[in-house]
């Protein structure tokens, strides 16, 4: 019997794929009479064989030259193949991780979340994981990561293997904690300012900033100030206007009163003068008041209005100025 495999070039259609099996006829004598031959067309068969030699080598490509970490492990989590990101990622070389399984790695402190996890993997309650993950690296230090872990399973619908993604976030992480600390101490020293106004607006002059000293100072609350309202109205309005046309000559060009507070600070200059604050009560106060832009690399994405009452300097100024009318 022989089999062989063939190509045949139909009048009518595509090429074809044939495997031919033979056998001879032989007589009672010895004497070969004949042959049977068996002719079945696998073309079908050959295109699902490329497209699975294709395949697997697009996937075996992408694996081995991922720019993230990725593995295969076997139904009890244990590393059967990893790729060199991983084996960067964690640490370990490809020869150490597939002695571990990926618990011995993960942080303890997240083991058994994602030991439930994978029961329900293997239960059939999930078939596809997408989470925020801590590991640790072979140094000891941690490693931030998003865990992406699909499953495949046989024809019974038993986990055959997972396929896991680790993709490194730690110095996005990290940046998210300094910018965190960064932020509550900013934060810390605008509630610690009592008696110091810090106002906040964004580009188009909507309140976005009111600290507790703005609010002991003028007698509205955070909530009454931040996002629709605008400094002017803390101001006198002849105060603005008055300062409109000090502006406008200034830089010989017209300023709206709505561009009072930043037309300085808008074209790179600190803005320190006296103004006249209006509190929800109506009592008056002056304030000496500086007006900053606030920038993200190089752009101006806001301005910060500082504040402080004056009112005892007045007094005094105006005790000197007596005293020196007297003298005169």
């Amino acid at each position: 019997v022989n089999d062989n495999e063939f190509i045949i070039n139909p009048k009518v259609g595509e090429k074809r794929s044939i495997i031919a099996t033979g056998a001879q006829l032989v007589g009672e004598d010895g004497n070969v009479f004949g042959a049977v031959v068996a002719m079945q067309d696998i073309t079908n068969i050959k295109k699902t064989e490329e497209q699975l030699r294709i395949s697997e080598a697009a996937f075996r490509g992408n694996f081995e030259n991922a720019a993230i970490g990725m593995a295969i492990l076997d139904e009890h989590c244990h590393w059967l193949e990893v790729n060199d990101q991983l084996s960067a990622i964690l640490g370990y070389s490809k020869e150490e991780l597939v002695e571990l399984n990926i618990f011995q790695v993960t942080h303890k402190e997240d083991l058994a979340a994602d030991i439930e996890l994978m029961k329900k993997f293997i239960n059939g309650e999930k078939s596809f994981l997408n989470k925020e993950s801590r590991f640790l690296h072979k140094d000891g230090h941690v490693v931030y990561a998003i865990l992406s872990v699909s499953v495949v399973k046989n024809d019974d619908e038993k986990p055959l293997y997972f396929i896991s993604q680790i993709t490194d976030i730690t110095p996005r992480k990290i940046a998210a904690q300094k910018l965190q600390v960064a932020i509550a101490k900013l934060e810390a020293i605008l509630d610690s300012s009592t008696h110091v106004s810090i106002i906040g607006t964004d580009i188009d002059g909507r309140i976005t900033t009111f600290n507790k000293g703005a609010e002991n100072l003028l007698g509205y609350s955070k909530e009454e100030m931040l996002d629709d309202q605008s400094p002017a109205r803390i101001h006198l309005k002849s105060e603005i206007h008055a300062r409109a046309k000090e502006i406008a000559k200034e830089l010989n060009e017209p300023i709206e009163n709505s561009e009072v507070f930043i037309a300085m600070a808008k074209r790179g200059f600190h803005d320190t003068r006296e103004w006249t604050y209006v509190r929800k009560d109506g009592v008056q106060f002056p304030v000496q008041l500086t007006i900053t832009p606030v920038k993200d690399n190089g752009k101006i994405i806001g301005y910060l209005g500082i504040g402080a009452e004056i009112s005892a300097l007045k007094n005094v100024e105006k005790e000197i100025n007596s005293v020196l009318d007297v003298t005169k």
